[in-house]
């Protein structure tokens, strides 16, 4: 995970491009055992990890959460955003959450497209961390 995580393709698309350490790693790994508004899934098929889904800012109450994925790009899988967002889709169901926010680079144009795809919808543009950002809303049912 830390080394998909790591790669700089996927960096550069994260809030922080900083690459993260095996001890931060660890640490965050063992913080999300006591914080309930996380949660993080590893995804796999035969071959290994295919990527990772996750979910922060879940507010059990009114079932909404805000959530990302992002590939393994170590390994070449067709269609890996579509078997993630149904990983994805299947989780939500799972966890009972019926709202998704999400935030992406502006200049992320397969995860925009992905998005679109799954029929999340723009609602907002911001700036942070010195790069512009979309925010996108939607349900996966």
């Amino acid at each position: 995970m830390l080394e998909a995580r790591n790669h700089p393709m996927v960096r550069n698309a994260m809030f922080s491009r900083k690459e993260i350490s095996q001890e931060e790693h660890f640490l965050f790994i063992k913080e999300l055992s006591l914080n309930i508004s996380k949660q993080f899934f590893a995804i796999y098929n035969s071959g290994g990890l295919i990527g990772v889904i996750y979910f922060t800012e879940i507010d059990w109450e009114l079932r909404k959460a805000t959530f990302g994925i992002y590939a393994n790009l170590e390994r070449r899988i067709q269609r890996v955003g579509n078997k993630l967002m149904s990983a994805t889709e299947y989780i939500v169901r799972k966890l009972c959450i019926n709202y998704l926010t999400l935030q992406v680079d502006s200049e992320n144009s397969k995860a925009i497209s992905l998005y679109e795809k799954w029929g999340f919808v723009r609602i907002e543009r911001f700036e942070k961390c010195g790069r512009i950002f979309f925010g996108y809303k939607g349900k996966l049912f």
